[in-house]
């Protein structure tokens, strides 16, 4: 089957499926919050304390240098992959928290490189990893 091109989800798009999930992550019901605002929120310290680094940003989303950002960060996930026939369509999208869908990322390449698939158990171990 030959790979579908991803579109990007406009910002309007994720804003609607964040206040529909109430801006929890669907996989632990943690709180999300978004990304930019962190990063606004930063440039507002900056502009009023020489030298301080804040924990919630990072230009690069570096886990070291912003643990806050990678930690409450919001991302929208597909319910069903694309690579699994999933559609894009806003009611298929969902919450998630970035760590929790880095985490799952990583995972499914590791499971793929075996030959087994994630979808299976995607949800429980997305909670496990909360």
């Amino acid at each position: 089957m030959p790979k579908r091109k991803r579109l990007p989800i406009s910002v309007e798009d994720q804003a609607t499926v964040y206040f529909r999930d109430k801006w929890l992550c669907k996989y632990c019901r943690r709180p999300v919050i978004l990304h930019l605002a962190l990063k606004w929120l930063a440039r507002l310290v900056h502009s009023r304390i020489a030298g301080v680094d804040p924990a919630y940003w990072d230009d690069h989303w570096r886990r070291d240098k912003a643990p806050l950002l990678d930690e409450l960060a919001a991302s929208v996930d597909h319910k069903v992959a694309l690579s699994d026939g999933g559609e894009g369509y806003i009611r298929l999208f969902g919450t998630s928290r970035e760590a929790v869908f880095r985490n799952l990322g990583i995972l499914q390449e590791q499971l793929l490189r075996k030959g087994l698939n994630l979808n299976s158990s995607k949800t429980k171990i997305a909670e496990e990893t909360c």
